[in-house]
């Protein structure tokens, strides 16, 4: 088990700290500059993250969903179909990003919720579940998000509690010094 905190602002930075083993595993995006600090791989001092690691963190960082202003994002939508997840009919749309990074995303036909989110690369397919949602200031939110590997389960997250519109300084999202 692992607690974790993450913070997002528009419009495109983000700060996850995840506390392990008495330890915080920190990572962040500044709107430039994707970073982890990580003392459960080395010495604990901030790295610059390069590379297929660099473009998911900053594809991760957009503060809205794939939906949101998908054109001016220069995202591709398409439509696949159908499917069905459990007693649930799901639309199933094909997102590709500028990188080329295809996502496939899963939406309750009745409530038009996110459902899953499936994304491959390099032989290895990611799904992340989304359900309990629960409504925030007006905002249907997901308190459980599963995440599982190739099919094997890898984390489970309950959401505690969500707040929207808290002021954050920029300084939050940069790499710490000392980098």
């Amino acid at each position: 088990q692992a607690s974790m905190t993450i913070y997002s602002k528009r419009p495109n930075l983000v700060r996850q700290e995840t506390k392990v083993a008495g330890q915080f595993v920190i990572n962040g995006f500044d709107g430039v500059t994707p970073w982890i600090v990580n003392p459960l791989a080395g010495p604990p001092r901030p790295i610059v993250v390069s590379g297929p690691q660099a473009d998911m963190i900053r594809e991760q960082s957009e503060f809205d969903g794939p939906l949101v202003g998908y054109k001016g994002r220069g995202l591709v939508i398409s439509a696949e179909g159908i499917e069905t997840f459990g007693d649930v009919a799901l639309i199933h749309l094909r997102v590709t990003s500028l990188t080329k990074q295809v996502r496939h995303l899963f939406l309750d036909s009745t409530t038009y919720l996110e459902v899953r989110l499936t994304t491959e690369q390099d032989k290895v397919k990611l799904d992340q579940e989304f359900s309990d949602y629960r409504d925030v200031d007006g905002i249907q939110v997901p308190f459980l998000i599963r995440t599982s590997t190739n099919g094997v389960m890898q984390s489970e997250l309950k959401v505690q509690t969500v707040e929207f519109n808290v002021k954050m300084d920029d300084e939050l999202f940069r790499i710490p010094k000392g980098s």
